[in-house]
């Protein structure tokens, strides 16, 4: 199975450009249950980090099945605090959502906080949001997704070096 979602990623990736705008005019492909929720962690200085984000189980989410959990980490224009912004303007969120009921999965889209980049304790953020969903919903702990664009990309290469053990593709 991991060897038909990596590159079904890989080619959503590449795809999603030429895609987005068919996405924007047929609307959201949504058809996920959408938790909204802010993860807060308090660092070794003392130092706050609030990162909001979403958190999609398919419509018809069944806890005796096991689930993939794919990560998608935006691009450096939709960073902040309203848990919103990153996710109006997400177009591989609306890609892998067009695949719902063929490729099911735990969809996650972190926001980074506005004097944020996807790195270091940020990405460490988005691995215990990923824990945290885990113990929460059915997922598969072999088949953990990350994915992004621009910033989001960084992101990506960010959390594959230093979690390379924990992330399928």
């Amino acid at each position: 199975m991991k060897k038909v979602i990596a590159p079904l990623f890989l080619l959503i990736s590449a795809l999603a450009f030429s895609v987005n705008a068919a996405a924007d005019e047929a609307g959201t492909y949504c058809m996920y249950k959408d938790i909204k929720s802010t993860y807060q962690h308090i660092t070794e200085e003392d130092t706050l980090i609030r990162m909001p984000y979403h958190v999609y189980v398919p419509q018809n989410y069944d806890k005796s099945k096991k689930y993939p959990i794919v990560v998608i980490l935006h691009g450096a224009g939709e960073r902040g605090y309203d848990n919103q912004v990153h996710v109006n303007n997400t177009f591989l969120f609306n890609m892998a959502s067009m695949y719902h009921e063929r490729y099911p999965a735990i969809i996650i889209l972190p926001q980074c906080p506005a004097d944020g980049w996807w790195s270091g304790i940020y990405t460490d953020c988005v691995m215990r949001i990923v824990d945290d969903v885990k113990s929460k919903y059915s997922a598969d702990d072999d088949r953990l997704y990350i994915t992004g664009y621009s910033m989001g990309g960084g992101g990506t290469w960010d959390i594959g070096v230093r979690y390379a053990d924990r992330v399928a593709a």
